[in-house]
Parts: C-alpha cells; sequence; structure tokens
C-alpha cells in the first residue's frame, strides 16, 4: 500500500503548563502532558520517526511516523489519547476525595472533554520522504491557523490556577464554594490551601498520581541545607516542627529534610502568615523560630530568598528538520542525540544542583538554586553544542547570507524571589527567552532580576566571547567571585553603570574607563595577575555587545544617531554579579 508521513500535534502545551501556583503543578502539568503524548507514539502504529523510540518518559508532543492508512493513524492515536486523559482524571478525582453532588459532574465532565485540542496532517511519500514530510508540515501549520472554536460556557466564579475556567463546586453560592473548598483543604493541607478553588485540570495535577514535586521555597533554601546538612541545629529543628503539627511533606530530594523550604525562612513564622499556610499547626511558633535562629548561627548564613527558572530551547530546530535533514533517517537521528541530551541534562540536574522540570527533545525547563545557576545553564548549553559537533557541515541549513546553521541552544532565565507568583516567574523566562533569540540573535542567554523591591535588571549575551574564558557566563561568573570575595567593591557594578551613560557612545574612551574604575574599586585582595586580566578583558566583553545588543537612537541637531549600547549591558551584568554574589539578600 501507500506509505505517508503523518505528522500528529497534540495541545494545548504551554498554557495548560503555565496554570500554576505551585511548582508542583508545574512538574504535575508536564508529566500529563508526555503521558498524553506517549500514549499517542504507541497508538498511532507505523514506522516512527519522532521520537524514533517509546522509551523514555518525557515526549514531544508533536509525533512523526510513516504510516500506510493516515486518517486511521491519527484517529488511533487521539482515541488512545482520550483513554489515558479519562484514566488521569479518575484517578485524581479518587485521589481527592471531593464530594460530587450538585453542579461537580456536570463541571467536570465538560471541562474534561472540551480541553484537549488536536491536530494532523499526513503527505503521500511519491519517491522523496522529505518533500512529503514538508508538505505535511506545512500543511500542519496552516491546519493551526485555522482556528476551531468550542465554544464551553464557564460560568460562576473561576478557579484560582488559570482564572479561566469555573471552580468546582456543587451549587453557585461564592460562599458555598468557599467552604466547599475550606473543607478540601482542611482533609488534603499538602496538596491546597483554603483560599485555593480548583477546576477540573487543576485537580488533576494536584491529586494526580505524581510525587511531590519541590517547593520553590525549597529550591531557594537548598544551598542552605547543603550547608546545614548534619548540624544538631538542623535535626532540633526538625524536632521543633514536628512538635509544632507543621503537616507539609516536601521531596526535597534530600532526605535529612522533610519540610517545605518555607519553614526555614525567618519571615515564615510572622503571626498572620503562619496562620494563612499553616493552619493545622498546633501552638505558637515563636519557639520555633528561636531555634530556627540558632540554625543561623551555626552555618554563619541565612538562606537566600531567591531562586531561578529556566527556558533552554534549541534554535532553528524546525528548519533543521524541514531543510537541513536529508531523509527521515536523518530526522530520526536527531531525535536520538536530542534523546541522548535529555538523559545528560537529567543527570547533571539532581539536587541540590538543580530541579528538572522536563527536559524533552530541544526544550529544558528546570528550577535552580542562586548560586549553581551560571554554572548549570552553562554546562547545559556545553552538552548542546558536543552532543551536534560531529554533524556532518552538509546537512546543515542555510541562512540568508548562505552560511550553515549549526545546532544551537538559547535560554531564558527568570531570578524571582520565592514569594513572587509563580505563573508571572514563569512568563518572564519565557519572555527572557524570547529576547535571547530576537534581541541577542540566538546562540544566547537573557537573564530577568525580578528584584522585590521593584527594580527589574535584564541582562543578555552569547555564550561565546572570543579570548573570554568560559565565555560570558563564565566572565560573570568569575566577576561575581570578586566580589563574594571582596576583591571588588560593590560600587565598582554602579559606577561603571553610571559611567556608561555617558561614555558608551565613545567606544575609544571605554578601556580607560574601565581601568580608572577598576583601580579605583579594587581591594588589596584581588591579586595583580586578576586585575590585568579584567583591565584586558572587560572592554572586549562590552565591544562584543556593541554589536549585540541594539543600538540606541537619538536625534541631535536634526541628525539620527545611533548610540552603542555595550558598555550599558556591561554594566548591568557587573550588577547581576553583584547581586549573585549577595545571594540575592538586599
Amino acid at each position: 500500500m501507500t506509505q505517508h508521513v503523518l505528522i500528529f500535534s497534540l495541545g494545548p502545551v504551554q498554557s495548560f503548563i503555565a496554570e500554576a501556583r505551585r511548582a508542583h503543578d508545574l512538574w504535575a502539568g508536564s508529566q500529563m502532558l508526555s503521558a498524553l503524548a506517549k500514549a499517542a507514539a504507541t497508538a498511532i502504529g507505523g514506522q516512527l520517526v519522532l521520537p524514533h523510540s517509546l522509551d523514555g518518559d518525557d515526549m514531544p508532543n508533536k509525533i512523526v511516523a510513516v504510516v500506510e492508512n493516515p486518517d486511521q493513524a491519527a484517529r488511533h492515536a487521539q482515541d488512545a489519547v482520550c483513554r489515558r486523559w479519562r484514566e488521569l482524571a479518575a484517578q485524581a478525582l479518587e485521589n481527592s476525595k471531593l464530594s460530587q453532588g450538585g453542579d461537580f459532574a456536570t463541571i467536570w465532565q465538560r471541562q474534561l472533554e472540551h480541553h484537549l485540542e488536536f491536530a494532523w496532517a499526513a503527505a503521500e511519500i511519491e519517491g522523496n520522504e522529505m518533500a512529503a514530510y514538508r508538505q505535511a508540515m506545512s500543511a500542519l501549520d496552516a491546519r493551526k491557523q485555522t482556528r476551531t472554536f468550542d465554544q464551553s460556557p464557564e460560568d460562576g466564579p473561576k478557579d484560582t490556577l488559570s482564572g479561566q475556567r469555573s471552580a468546582l463546586r456543587e451549587n453557585m453560592s461564592r460562599k458555598a464554594i468557599s467552604t466547599y473548598w475550606e473543607r478540601a483543604a482542611q482533609r488534603h493541607p499538602d496538596k491546597l490551601k483554603a483560599d485555593e478553588w480548583l477546576d477540573a485540570l487543576s485537580v488533576m495535577k494536584r491529586f494526580g498520581e505524581y510525587k511531590l514535586f519541590p517547593s520553590v521555597s525549597t529550591v531557594a533554601a537548598s544551598s542552605f541545607l547543603e550547608k546545614a546538612k548534619g548540624l544538631p541545629e538542623l535535626l532540633a529543628l526538625r524536632a521543633a516542627l514536628n512538635l509544632l503539627g507543621v503537616c507539609r511533606p516536601n521531596n526535597s530530594g534530600l532526605a535529612f529534610w522533610p519540610y517545605d523550604g518555607d519553614m526555614l525562612f525567618e519571615e515564615t513564622y510572622a503571626s498572620q502568615r503562619f496562620k494563612a499556610s499553616y493552619a493545622q499547626a498546633q501552638g505558637d511558633p515563636r519557639p520555633t523560630l528561636l531555634v530556627l535562629k540558632q540554625l543561623y548561627k551555626a552555618v554563619e548564613a541565612r538562606p537566600g530568598p531567591y531562586y531561578a527558572i529556566v527556558q533552554m530551547d534549541g534554535d532553528q530546530m524546525g528548519k533543521h528538520l524541514t531543510s537541513g535533514c536529508r531523509s527521515l533517517q536523518d530526522i530520526q537521528m536527531v531525535s536520538k542525540r536530542l534523546a541522548q541530551f535529555t538523559e545528560q541534562v537529567k543527570k547533571l540536574l539532581v539536587p541540590p544542583n538543580g530541579y528538572l522540570l522536563y527536559a524533552g527533545g530541544d526544550d529544558v525547563l528546570a528550577l535552580l538554586p542562586l548560586d549553581s545557576v551560571l554554572k548549570m545553564v552553562n554546562e547545559i548549553a556545553r552538552i548542546y553544542r558536543e552532543i551536534f559537533q560531529d554533524w556532518e557541515n552538509e546537512a546543515l541549513p542555510l541562512d540568508k547570507e548562505g552560511h550553515r546553521i549549526p545546532f544551537t541552544l538559547s535560554a531564558g532565565i527568570a531570578i524571582a524571589h520565592h514569594l513572587y507568583p509563580l505563573d508571572a516567574a514563569l512568563s518572564a523566562a519565557r519572555a527572557a527567552e524570547n529576547a535571547a533569540k530576537r534581541i541577542y540573535g540566538r546562540n544566547a542567554i537573557c537573564l530577568t532580576v525580578l528584584k522585590r523591591s521593584g527594580e527589574t535588571v535584564q541582562v543578555g549575551g552569547r555564550w561565546h566571547i572570543d579570548d573570554v574564558d568560559g565565555g560570558t557566563l563564565g566572565l560573570c561568573n568569575a566577576v561575581k567571585t570578586h566580589f563574594m570575595e571582596h576583591r571588588l567593591s560593590a560600587k565598582f557594578a554602579y559606577e561603571v553603570a553610571a559611567e556608561a551613560q555617558v561614555v558608551t557612545g565613545l567606544p575609544d574612551a571605554i578601556p580607560a574607563v574601565l581601568k580608572r574604575l577598576l583601580k579605583r574599586y579594587k581591594t588589596d585582595a584581588l591579586s595583580a595577575t586578576d586585575l590585568a586580566y579584567l583591565i584586558k578583558t572587560l572592554p572586549v566583553w562590552a565591544e562584543v555587545h556593541n554589536a549585540i545588543v541594539p543600538a540606541q537612537t537619538v536625534k541631535n541637531n536634526g541628525q539620527i544617531q545611533r548610540i552603542p549600547q555595550g558598555l550599558t549591558e556591561l554594566g548591568q551584568w557587573l550588577v547581576l554579579a553583584r547581586f549573585l554574589a549577595q545571594g540575592g539578600q538586599e
């Protein structure tokens, strides 16, 4: 029979994962989508191309296969996804023990039936399988541009995760809904807060068969916990929390700490906040706070309140598959190498170095402690480059100038306070990833620091800088260390940022300005070798960013001038390095 290339797509992806108030919501959402994609890939039949196999748990949401009957194969895949979806929903509902009277069953069924999105396209292989692949991909893109509106009324008060769908309820009264979910929170204090109202999809995330993922507070405090490991003061805090009756289990990945990292922050024990977060606790939290302060003294530090959420994505992967690959076997080989990349990332990001939310194909979503974010992100980019470093040059697509496009990765990072809304931090990470590709030209990184003081710092750059060891992040990390070891005064970062406003348009003056400021704000602890390296390297960093960062356009005497922004960008990187050196302590 005639062979066809079938491309099957499952959604929604971003919106479903982004609906989260806890890190566990992100984790559970990505795990559900992977489970559904695996069901589709298993049922689609024929010869699987992407992914290249059914091994592994993190599956891409787009599946490519060679089949004889595409209509039947797509229907089998869709039916398998729907069956798996109903199984996941039934298990979560059973685990939740929620009362299902009144309007509950109607809302539950409606939300399950109207959430999943399917799209597929196929093309007959007429001698050239890649021509069929490109035709099917073009048809799928066109199909996705044609929106089908399946209207589903969502009346009454909305859930607190998406803010768009009806909260599950027995009747419409807000007071009754509030009482309903307060009682649910009392039964499941580890899953719910009293002010959370869930819809069907949120219930599936909170009550599905997934291990409890660490909170962002735990991620922020993980480095502090490593320093406290084995100290009697930490054991004393555990005993005090046990007596207090705090019931918030936490899968930190650290066997010696069974509680949420939130319990390591002094502000948690403020009366009003403690009651809101730990209503089930018995007794006065103030004695436990005294035990915590003893732990601070023993460690000689406090936990940093900031963490990083990281989103990484391969650059122009669609172009690599459609224009670079010369056969479906090439696409399979790309898939195999991406699977190798995923496995290495999983081995790298283990607590306390990192907490992996998702790694599948060329996508990575992770939470990282502040003190390891530069090192881990740099290492992930290195792994990606090495996976594809020997890829045949002729199999690389061409850009508009006719140059080969290598396999590269871009990253967006949002550094946020552990009490900052998670959905907003995730949105900032995605915006940073978009900026890494759009503003900094791909093969790049962009970081956004969401300070509680309201001041937002955003910086970006390429991974690699000629003649600079470790590239952009290596240099930032070196300057961070100089700040930490008090070899450079903290004023240096702000003075460079201030001077940049004056001399950024005078490239010949930049080396002299940086040399003057380095000599003014260095301490005796900075060696002559390190000083010479910074004098040589920082102007290179600024010059490289002149070519990357969009110039500022000003009008002077009727003439349009474009002022390079490399020194301004360098100043922001130095401010970031100083912030990281302080561990986010403002």
